[in-house]
């Protein structure tokens, strides 16, 4: 038996190829892909891989879903069969940064997303460890958008969101989308969402955005929490301006940081409580798993269109051109 995976070589030339299928290891599942959504970071890959990344061929794909189809020796055999999703790139889940549960790991590197085995593939091969099933009613369409979800829980848990506050969301892209959900069940007083008045900004309202704002509406400052979710650098001083004096920003994307975007002076005096995730931690995938399980976080209304595995090329070229809408394309193995 064989296996279809896209590959990424290190010149940056991606091509589809069969592997025979290997024995599953101990403490490991073989996932049989159901869906993977093409993010902007395997979009970037080509571009932005480093030399120490793509010292060897990889298999993009961060985002997914599947069926268990065969554990390791020893692993537990109700597995097989069950819907789930996962975390990659991968995590040791014994070191010291692990233990503290911040989506970090020492043997990953300094900001390292990219793991030679990805999911664009008909299987996956991955620790149990890292493996987070799914009721036997999920859609699992939706649920390969749960890691961007697992990283805007992420998100929620450290603004300490309680019910009643008001809340801003600045970005319209798929994060968004799935914070926007996030934080509406949370029952905030108001949930305002800045950013292009287009369809996205629609489907934030449908999700349960109280309303729309552009950043050039005057808006004031009136807020107890505002995740940036932009990645955009003048959106910073944007979003302090909306903040209470006391009150928390959350910082989701590194590219929307540098020296000159915030100052001390922006933030020390009014003592605004600055916080930034990275990635999905544990206790964040444990959030989004039960937020869609409980039918309160939809992957499927940021889907624009799917593609079989085989179509990866095209696939890359219409999520490169959908890429500013802030859509995700789904690959179907």
């Amino acid at each position: 038996m064989v296996m279809s995976r896209v590959v990424l070589d290190a010149g940056g030339e991606y091509r589809l190829v069969e592997d025979p299928l290997t024995l599953v290891p101990p403490g490991h599942a073989r996932v049989r892909v159901d869906a993977v959504a093409v993010c902007d970071r395997d979009i970037a890959l080509p571009r932005t891989g480093r030399p120490r990344d793509m010292s060897r061929p990889v298999t993009p794909g961060r985002a997914w879903s599947g069926v268990v189809e065969a554990v390791g020796p020893g692993g537990p055999e109700p597995l097989r069969g069950r819907k789930a999703v996962g975390e990659l790139p991968p995590v040791c889940q014994s070191c010291a940064l692990c233990r503290v549960g911040e989506g970090f790991c020492e043997g990953q590197g300094p900001g390292n997303t990219i793991f030679p085995a990805g999911a664009m593939a008909s299987t996956l091969v991955l620790p149990l460890r890292l493996l987070h099933l799914l009721s036997d009613h999920a859609d699992l369409t939706g649920a390969a958008l749960l890691a961007p979800a697992a990283h805007m829980a992420a998100a929620v848990i450290v603004s300490g969101l309680r019910p009643g506050e008001r809340v801003a969301v600045m970005g319209i892209g798929t994060r968004a989308m799935m914070a926007v959900q996030l934080i509406a069940a949370l029952s905030p007083a108001e949930l305002t969402v800045i950013g292009a008045e287009d369809e996205s900004g629609q489907a934030a309202l449908a999700l349960g955005a109280t309303s729309l704002r552009t950043q050039g509406d005057s808006l004031g400052a009136d807020y107890d929490v505002v995740f940036e979710v932009s990645g955009a650098a003048p959106a910073l001083q944007a979003a302090v301006a909306l903040l209470r004096d006391g009150q928390r920003l959350v910082l989701t994307d590194p590219a929307a940081w540098n020296e000159e975007a915030l100052a001390e002076s922006d933030l020390v005096p009014r003592r605004i409580n600055v916080q930034s995730v990275f990635d999905a931690s544990p206790e964040a995938w444990n959030y989004a798993i039960r937020a869609f399980d409980a039918g309160l976080l939809d992957g499927r209304v940021v889907i624009a269109k799917e593609f079989a595995l085989a179509a990866f090329e095209e696939a890359v070229a219409f999520a490169t051109r959908s890429a500013p809408t802030g859509r995700h394309i789904v690959l179907r193995p």
